[in-house]
């Protein structure tokens, strides 16, 4: 997932660098993020090659397994990527699961992203 977007409350997080109006990019299995600060002047610098790297980290089967669930955001990563305002409202609606992660995920970032 490569993405921008908005985060409501952000000016209140104090020493919180994500910026989700410049470029990042984000895991949809695990929900862990990356942006850099040559991705918060809006260059795209390092996120293919981050994205290369973990995606490294899921073995091969749970990629298969990702895909054929056909789900947007694993609910593991559901949970994490709500608090930065990354939300996929429609799997709210179709999937229990992804719901109740949504609904008990943080109401903001208890961490900054990866790259900071």
């Amino acid at each position: 997932m490569i993405g921008t977007g908005f985060l409501i409350g952000k000016e209140e997080l104090t020493n919180f660098l994500f910026d989700p109006s410049k470029p990042y990019a984000g895991c949809r299995i695990c929900g862990e993020v990356y942006q850099s600060d040559l991705n918060r002047l809006g260059l795209m610098d390092g996120i293919d090659e981050w994205r290369i790297k973990h995606n490294k980290r899921h073995p091969e089967r749970i990629h298969v397994q990702f895909i054929k669930s056909n789900r947007i955001f694993s609910p593991e990563a559901a949970q994490k990527l709500a608090p930065l305002g990354v939300v996929d409202f429609a799997s709210i609606l179709i999937d229990q699961e992804s719901a109740h992660a949504l609904g008990t995920a943080s109401r903001a970032p208890n961490n900054d992203v990866e790259g900071s």
